[in-house]
């Protein structure tokens, strides 16, 4: 077979930015005990989509940036030997299956490699972050941790296999059920959900699907005995009306918070949690440590599996126990997958039509607002026009947009959290002036001074104590770009104190502030 030098790979070149085709990457040349394999068939992860926005959490719940740029990504992929490189032993063949998975390289001499839980190697690579995926034509694997496939699978089923598939096999595994345990999934119609149920079914468990009412059909479909719509109904007090006694195990496969919130709740005495969805965040289990101790509970993570897993997950699809759902597209849809994987549909999208366009009606409130505030800030400004004050406040707007429109989330954290450290001052001195030196009473207001600063208060206090306030905010505040000096001190991740610190600043220097004010300037 004739191997090209150059090749078409799918290619990010930053985090956060769009997937380009390059024709013209080179091919891999095998070094020793490397292959060279032929991508058949890869499937599309939402790791893929986290890495490619550098969006992937860590261990330590932060986003995991030291990531081989520019990126292939892919890592369900499906391939045949096109070439041996050196030292490759006997027992490898062109033409052969082989699988492309999370793990790429392991040392195989660390403690977990050793124990057999080397997807825990302290030395390991990926193709999700360290080395190129299945996103292109060819691939250079290694020999001695090669995923070698029977010849009789379907290569366009199996790709899901090596990643989702081995992850809910683990899950399930590490959930300790026996034969006619109840075991509950929770995200059951999902990409992992629904590997979930069919490999607890092929261990014999009594399987609870949980998902949106729309998924019922084809939960039961994959062999689920009983369902539960978590949008009609509670899951918890559902759960434990089908078991009597609780779950036996709770498998959450769903990537959100409050999927994990009350799982614990479902379990029976000695129950076990098995997580594998990863929320966005730091979230955590809303469980009191007393239930967990007094029921002796056991909860456990689950990163994928070993290589010995992975082929036992990919018997089970060979036999036909397990069918993963599975849709086909082209490679040069690739940005359009991934879309699909986030981008709402059907009656969601429709609402966010309604959301845009209601932000327009917001923006242009907040345009002219901001264009009337600067009018009312000095006479000297009140001389332009306010179309063109309008005009500014605009531009600025859409800088800001176009600035910050891939980390809109971070952007949008950040900013709530300064938004209510202000309002924490504002709101005290706005309180304190009504009711301690006003009387409660807008009778004690000249409402006609408005426009005429001679009879206006100046604003000393008020100034020194939202400034002092201020420094409350910088001391007390946890951002991901900053921990104030007093936050560290609480707990080992530091604990925001700025809104309590604000109000505590504030109070204690604009009441007296404000009394000599009135004092020595009259108003």
């Amino acid at each position: 077979m004739q191997i090209p030098q150059t090749q078409t790979v799918a290619l990010v070149s930053e985090l956060g930015g769009k997937v380009e085709f390059d024709d013209n990457y080179p091919v891999p040349v095998p070094g020793q005990n490397e292959v060279l394999a032929k991508v058949l068939y890869t499937g599309v992860c939402q790791s893929d989509l986290h890495t490619k926005n550098g969006t992937a959490a860590g261990a330590d719940g932060n986003p995991i940036t030291n990531i081989k740029r520019p990126h292939v990504g892919g890592h369900e992929g499906v391939g045949r030997i096109v070439a041996l490189g050196p030292g490759c032993g006997p027992d490898l063949k062109v033409g052969g299956l082989v699988g492309i998975r999370f793990a790429s390289r392991v040392c195989r001499r660390c403690e977990f490699c050793l124990a057999g839980t080397e997807q825990y190697c302290i030395k390991s690579t990926n193709h999700l972050h360290h080395e190129d995926g299945s996103f292109q034509m060819y691939i250079a694997l290694d020999a001695d941790y090669l995923t070698i496939l029977p010849d009789d699978i379907d290569p366009q089923v199996i790709g899901p296999v090596l990643c989702a598939g081995v992850t809910a096999y683990k899950a399930v595994l590490n959930a300790n059920t026996r034969a006619g345990n109840w075991l509950v999934v929770v995200g059951a119609g999902g990409g992992l959900g629904h590997l979930a149920v069919q490999y607890a079914k092929a261990h014999g468990a009594l399987v609870i699907g949980v998902d949106a009412g729309d998924k019922r059909d084809f939960v039961l479909g994959l062999g689920a005995v009983e369902f539960i719509d978590f949008k009609s109904t509670d899951p918890v007090q559902r759960v434990h009306e089908i078991t009597g006694l609780g779950a036996h195990a709770v498998v959450v496969t769903a990537g959100n918070a409050k999927a994990f919130a009350h799982a614990c709740d479902m379990l029976r005495v000695g129950g076990t949690l098995s997580c594998v969805g990863i929320p966005p965040g730091r979230p955590v289990l809303e469980t009191p440590i007393c239930t967990i101790v007094i029921k002796g509970l056991r909860i456990t993570g689950n990163l994928v599996g070993s290589l010995k897993e992975c082929m036992e997950a990919v018997e089970l699809v060979r036999r036909g126990m397990v069918k993963p759902e599975i849709r086909e597209g082209s490679s040069s849809k690739l940005q359009k997958i991934l879309k699909t994987i986030i981008y709402p549909r059907g009656f969601a999208k429709f609402l966010l039509v309604l959301l845009v366009l209601s932000g327009i009606g917001v923006n242009c409130i907040a345009i002219y607002s901001g264009a009337l505030s600067a009018q009312l800030f000095a006479k000297p400004f009140a001389k332009l026009p306010r179309v063109v004050w309008s005009f500014l406040v605009f531009v600025c707007i859409l800088l800001l947009g176009i600035a910050g429109r891939d980390h809109l989330l971070d952007v949008l954290e950040n900013f709530l959290s300064l938004l209510g450290y202000w309002n924490t001052s504002f709101f005290v001195i706005l309180f304190t002036e009504h009711y301690l030196f006003r009387g409660g009473s807008l009778s004690n207001y000249d409402l006609d001074a408005w426009n005429t600063p001679s009879r206006m208060p100046v604003g000393y206090a008020g100034l020194t104590a939202f400034l002092c306030g201020a420094a409350g905010w910088i001391v007390g505040m946890v951002e991901t770009y900053y921990v104030g000096a007093i936050a560290k001190m609480i707990g080992q991740d530091g604990g925001d104190v700025a809104n309590e610190l604000a109000f505590v600043f504030t109070s204690v220097t604009y009441i007296p502030l404000r009394k000599l004010e009135l004092k020595y300037v009259g108003r």
